[in-house]
């Protein structure tokens, strides 16, 4: 299923694969401290993306299925201070069906003061940017890891001391060029083998 309850402007992560954006969204929620809806669109096709989106804003605002939406609908029974997030969203042309009803959602959230969080492979279409307008969007680009942080991530694995030295961590961060997932491969790689 593509909608899933959590206990738990728009926000936009766009990023390499396997850098931590689903991660970073969820310490976002965590934070937040809130969190109404959790969609993953991993690997759908734009119609199968916007059928998951309309069916999970249906269930939100108590729709039935096959009625047109109802984006203020949606909005107000997210609420004020609500937060959906829109987790792993495929590259669609600029001016496909899907945007359309995410710049339409946004509008409407922005009105009651409720956000939306997304992440993506996929920077957002300058298009979907400028029908949003007046400053609704806020993007960023998951950072890849700085030595300090690579450092901890082979302290977290149980490395040696002498693979905290200045040298080690800057050879791994050149062998990840400090993408997480691949620091903490090396790590586990060398963590099995006892370093």
């Amino acid at each position: 299923a593509c909608y899933r309850k959590r206990a738990c402007s728009v926000p936009l992560e766009h990023g390499q694969i396997g850098i931590g954006k689903t991660h970073l969204a969820a310490l976002l929620t965590d934070a937040y401290g809130r969190c109404n809806a959790w969609l993953r669109l991993r690997d759908t096709t734009e119609a199968e993306a916007v059928r998951c989106l309309m069916a999970a804003l249906r269930h939100i605002a108590g729709q039935e299925e096959g009625t047109p939406l109802n984006p203020a609908r949606v909005a107000a029974a997210v609420g004020r201070g609500g937060l959906v997030v829109i987790d792993d969203i495929p590259h669609f042309s600029a001016r496909s069906t899907f945007w359309e009803h995410l710049v339409a959602l946004a509008r409407e959230f922005n009105t009651v003061g409720a956000k939306i969080v997304t992440t993506s492979n996929y920077k957002i279409p300058t298009i979907a940017w400028e029908r949003m307008g007046d400053g609704r969007l806020s993007e960023f680009q998951c950072p890849l890891f700085l030595p300090a942080e690579i450092a901890e991530v082979l302290n977290a694995f149980g490395a040696p001391s002498e693979f905290l030295s200045e040298g080690v961590v800057s050879l791994f961060a050149t062998l990840s060029h400090g993408h997480p997932l691949l620091v903490s491969a090396l790590a586990r790689y060398l963590r099995q083998r006892h370093w």
